[in-house]
């Protein structure tokens, strides 16, 4: 991916009289190179089944930035503002599921683990970040059928939520000279805990209420630098991030060519 960026400002008074003008050029390329593999087996046992597998990523990213300031009428290279980002990330994973149905149940469990190992290096900038984690997520849920007309289930799962490559990435990318966006290389990966309670009435009504909290949430964070006059967007973890919602919906043929679907959330967070 590359990706050249010209902007050129011009400032002036209310009189329409010019003022200043500003204008800086960035180059920068990216280059990523992803290696994976992975192996399920499925196990139909009767009643039983039983689902196993394991997988191997890893992803090799090269990304580089060139800031050249034009303010004088030449374009003179900006080495605080010029970086080149090298990012590795390898990821062992296996997991395995059981599930079961008989007569009004349906249960589901499963567990699965995952061994990370993460090297980030901002050359310019000096900043090597580097992780090691293996995290499990287990999840499991219990079907039951009332009748005809009513179901309700219960599940529970714990899932990982990875930075983009992006937001790993440090360096700035200006919408102008005041305003910009910046990666944090030092995020940590978000861990979702949710524990759903569901009800279907006649397949037409689904009712939803859940607890969803993430860890180490992930969020863009703005700051606002008076002194410098610049307004700067930088990626962060958050301490927690949670929320309470209650969703129903319905949706049903009201005719052979009219499909109706009616949603409503309502959140705490």
């Amino acid at each position: 991916n590359t990706q050249v960026q010209d902007v050129t400002t011009k400032y002036a008074l209310p009189n329409g009289d010019p003022l200043r003008n500003n204008n800086f050029f960035t180059d920068s390329k990216q280059e990523t190179t992803i290696l994976t593999g992975q192996l399920d087996v499925s196990l139909p046992l009767g009643q039983h089944s039983l689902e196993t597998g394991a997988k191997f990523s890893k992803i090799d990213t090269d990304s580089g930035l060139d800031f050249f300031d034009g303010a004088s009428g030449n374009l003179v290279l900006n080495n605080e503002l010029s970086d080149s980002f090298l990012y590795e990330e390898t990821i062992f994973a296996g997991y395995v599921n059981w599930s079961k149905e008989w007569k009004t149940w349906q249960i589901e469990a499963g567990l699965r683990g995952e061994y990370t190992d993460v090297n980030g290096d901002s050359q310019s900038l000096g900043l090597v970040n580097t992780q090691n984690y293996f995290e499990l997520f287990p999840s499991a849920s219990i079907q039951h059928t009332i009748d005809d007309n009513n179901s309700v289930g219960i599940s529970y799962a714990r899932r990982l939520q990875r930075p983009r490559y992006q937001s790993l990435n440090p360096f700035k990318y200006f919408l102008n000279e005041n305003n910009f966006n910046g990666g944090n290389p030092n995020l940590t990966p978000s861990f979702e805990n949710k524990i759903t309670l569901n009800y279907n009435y006649k397949n037409t009504w689904f009712v939803e209420l859940y607890y969803q909290r993430f860890d180490d949430a992930l969020s863009i964070l703005t700051f606002q630098d008076n002194q410098n006059s610049t307004l700067r967007n930088i990626d962060a973890n958050l301490i927690t991030d949670f929320q309470y919602s209650l969703d129903i919906v319905y949706a049903s043929s009201i005719k052979s060519w009219w499909y109706l679907s009616v949603v409503t959330s309502s959140s705490y967070l």
